[in-house]
Formats: C-alpha cells, structure tokens, sequence
C-alpha cells in the first residue's frame, strides 16, 4: 500500500469512526452518560488499533486486558501526527481516570478536579474545538461539559 492509499484509508476510517461517534453519543449535558459513552466509544478504537498489529488478534480478544493496558500497547506502538504525540495519550488516560472515579464513587470529592484535568489536556492537544470563551468553571463555579 503507497502513501496515497494509506491516506485515503484513514480518511474513510476517520468518517466512520464519527459517523459512529454521531450515532451513539448522546446529545445529553448528563456527565455519567457522557463520559461512559465516550470511554466505551475510545476503547472500541484502542481495540482495532491494537488488532491491527497482531498476526492473530483473537489472542488479544482473549487477554481479556483492562482500559489502561489496551492503552499502553497503543501508545507502544501508534506515531500520533501531533506537536506532543504524549498528549494525545494523555488525555485518554484521563478519561479512564474520570470515568473510574465516575464508575466507583459518583460523589467522589476528587471528581471536579478529574474533569478538570481532563479538558485542560484535551484543550491543549484540540484548541480549535473549544471556543476563545471557553472557562472551566463559571460564575457559578459550575463546569461546563465539552
């Protein structure tokens, strides 16, 4: 496969994947039904990214392996197009950060400062997704969901 097939590879990919992510993420300011959506959807993409290494993925599906090991292998192996390509990673192991926090202890004092944490590296490594007026917190002190 030459690099003009490799890219236009990717670009139907990528207008799958948010075809995929229109269809199932939920048009809702509900954080658990956000945040849990969002990790099932990324760990989806970590599972075919990481299969497409194996000669036999079948053994992969088998290792049954936890969220933070699926990402190590892909952060192992994937060169992300980016400025910081550790930021990309980075931002999903804090998504799995906020939703364990969410799935254990939905009062968790920890919470707010998870999603902090969370959109401050996404905003780092997405700037043009969120807008010039974007606070992480309002008057209110209320935070706002991407």
């Amino acid at each position: 496969m030459n690099i003009e097939e490799l890219i236009a590879s990717w670009n139907t990919r990528r207008k799958d994947y948010q075809e995929k992510f229109k269809k199932h993420f939920p048009d809702s300011d509900d954080l658990i039904v956000i945040v849990l959506r969002g990790h099932l959807l990324v760990e989806e993409f970590l599972d075919r990214l990481n299969k497409h290494c194996f000669h036999f993925p079948e053994y992969y599906d088998q290792a049954n392996l936890q969220f933070s090991k699926k990402l190590l292998i892909a952060r192992a192996q994937v060169l992300v197009p980016r400025a910081n390509p550790g930021s990309f990673f980075d931002g999903i192991k804090k998504l799995n950060e906020l939703r364990n926090s969410l799935a254990h202890n939905l009062e968790s004092p920890k919470l707010r400062n998870k999603i902090k944490d969370f959109l401050k590296t996404i905003e780092s490594e997405y700037p043009e997704e969120f807008t010039e007026h974007h606070a992480y917190e309002n008057e209110t002190g209320a935070l706002p969901v991407c």
